[in-house]
């Protein structure tokens, strides 16, 4: 879930985009619900742009025109993401152990210019300025050159807890530990909350712990963090605790870390259900739980007080409006391919195949077509070999799929 400018934009699990209005007196309004696929994972604002994870389907590129209902301009099927963050002019996604650089400055052209493949799952990724990347894993928290060319060097690792969920305050960073399995009958239980301090980002330190000792090996009594969100001294800890049947609790906790290296308890709000996201925008918290998004006045930073609620319709409103790839056939094709795809409104088509140094090798313009099915049949002579990527691009929008070419 993100915020910007008193709009607050959440994507479901099953790939439901809800943007809602937040008033000065901290109510919200539903504007908008749309479908970007089956599946959803995370959200990233900048600027006029919002960017989604939809897991195994890819990722979207909406814009904010009109932050009440958000527009697609750029849908990908062709790489998987599962996590996502902008930096000026460069998106990142991540997925498995690979983090990859995507060139957005033009998002009707996009540019795949680097990617990093580590040892471990990455958990989590954030941007620490345009050019430093931070990903979580189990391997520990990691600072990539994010503008090296081609590749994504790590610059250096603070290997002491292995953290999950990041959020970025300046030059501190907050993260959760979480427990994590050594092999199948090694269970190491590390579930706690960080303060790292990366004003040098060539020698990032972890300064402040709360939590599990580390080493434990138990998976009871866990405590998982599910969220942060910086507020000055505190941070909003949406948390998970999994005890015995009468112990089991929700809700969000207040970290004081007005003391750095020595991160506190405050209070526990206690909600009935698992806390799914969470936001702060104009002097209010904002989570998600359950599908009904609750909002708490932040006057009294280290008491949170619920004022209102809204319930997320079920209902679509909109769709988004860009075309769907529903086929490339056969793949890998020789010497002709097929493109059938469908429209949501009328716009001007045109077709091509990149390359992989990112070079547009054929196009065709297709002029002005309506709404509804389209098909075509293409044949691009004098390509070799290859794997290319088929792109359908409109009025505001760039659709995009893998294909191979063998001759």
């Amino acid at each position: 879930m993100v915020a910007q400018n008193g709009y607050l934009y959440a994507l479901s699990e099953d790939g439901f985009l809800t943007t809602a209005r937040l008033s000065d007196s901290g109510k919200l309004w539903f504007t908008s619900r749309v479908s970007l696929g089956s599946l959803g994972s995370e959200l990233a604002l900048d600027g006029d742009s919002l960017y989604a994870a939809l897991g195994n389907e890819g990722f979207v590129i909406l814009g904010l025109a009109d932050p009440a209902h958000p527009a697609v301009r750029v849908q990908n099927s062709d790489s998987a993401a599962f996590h996502i963050v902008a930096a000026g002019s460069n998106m990142f996604i991540a997925e498995g152990t690979t983090v990859t650089r995507i060139d957005v400055s033009d998002a009707q052209a996009l540019q795949f210019t680097g990617c990093r493949t580590g040892s471990k799952t990455v958990e989590a990724i954030a941007p620490l300025s345009e050019d430093r990347l931070l990903v979580a894993s189990s391997a520990g928290l990691e600072v990539l050159d994010a503008v090296a060319a081609d590749t994504l060097p790590t610059i250096a690792t603070e290997a002491t807890y292995p953290p999950r969920h990041l959020a970025v305050d300046g030059s501190t960073v907050y993260a959760n530990s979480d427990g994590y399995w050594e092999s199948e009958f090694s269970y190491v239980s590390e579930e706690g909350f960080i303060v790292y301090d990366l004003t040098d980002p060539s020698n990032p330190q972890a300064v402040g712990y709360h939590g599990t000792p580390t080493g434990s090996e138990s998976y009871l009594n866990e405590l998982d963090y599910t969220g942060l969100v910086p507020n000055g001294t505190h941070v909003y800890a949406a948390f998970d605790y999994y005890g015995d049947v009468d112990t089991d609790a929700w809700g969000i906790r207040v970290m004081d870390v007005s003391t750095p290296s020595s991160p506190a308890v405050g209070v526990d709000a206690l909600l009935d259900t698992t806390v799914t996201a969470e936001v702060m925008e104009n002097g209010y918290l904002i989570v998600e739980a359950a599908g009904v998004l609750r909002v708490f006045d932040l006057t009294d930073p280290a008491h949170p007080a619920e004022t209102s609620t809204l319930s997320v319709p079920e209902i679509v409103t909109a769709t988004p409006r860009s075309p769907m790839l529903v086929q490339a056939w056969p793949n890998p094709f020789n010497p002709s391919l097929n493109i059938a795809f469908t429209l949501e409104q009328t716009s001007t088509i045109r077709l091509g195949l990149v390359n992989v140094l990112g070079q547009t090798v054929w196009s065709r313009d297709v002029g002005r077509m309506g709404a509804g099915w389209h098909r075509f049949n293409i044949q691009p002579d004098r390509l070799s070999s290859g794997v290319y990527l088929l792109r359908v691009s409109g009025d505001a929008f760039n659709a995009v799929r893998k294909v191979q070419l063998i001759r």
